[in-house]
């Protein structure tokens, strides 16, 4: 039997059915594939931060990997947040889309390396480190300019 609390996890992260069939993968509802680019454009994809805020709240703050993972998906959230809201323009089309794609595999449950397994969070740090890498000086930029403010 789940405790309230557990209840309420697993409805954040719309782990319980219903479930959208996806190239023949079922995946929980309410994930990024429920988002659509003109809400985002026009701002109003709160939803985005919304499930990536409930994913990091599942995270063991003792767990070495869960603890780096968090920083890193932390930082993109904000990176993202201020792309967004127009406070930082100088993210790059394609660092915005591979953070986008680097976050979505995050808040999966089921990916390569399901995060309810043993040791399940190492591929999502390896997805959130590879985008770091690749747009590093981006990110440096941007975190020049959020400890200047």
């Amino acid at each position: 039997m789940k405790t309230p609390e557990e209840k309420h996890t697993l409805k954040m992260l719309s782990i319980d059915p219903p479930r959208h069939a996806t190239r023949g993968r079922l995946e929980p509802a309410g994930s990024m594939r429920d988002l659509k680019a003109e809400d985002l454009c026009r701002g109003t994809g709160s939803q985005l931060p919304e499930l990536i805020v409930a994913k990091l709240h599942t995270l063991n703050p003792t767990g070495f990997t869960e603890r780096r993972v968090a920083r890193k998906a932390r930082l993109l959230l904000d990176l993202l947040r201020d792309t967004l809201s127009r406070r930082w323009p100088h993210l790059s089309l394609a660092a915005f889309a591979e953070i986008l794609v680097a976050m979505h595999y995050f808040i999966k449950v089921n990916d390569e390396i399901p995060d309810t397994y043993d040791g399940g969070y190492i591929d999502d740090l390896r997805r959130l480190n590879a985008v770091c890498e690749d747009h590093r000086l981006e990110i440096e930029d941007y975190l020049r300019w959020r400890g200047a403010r």
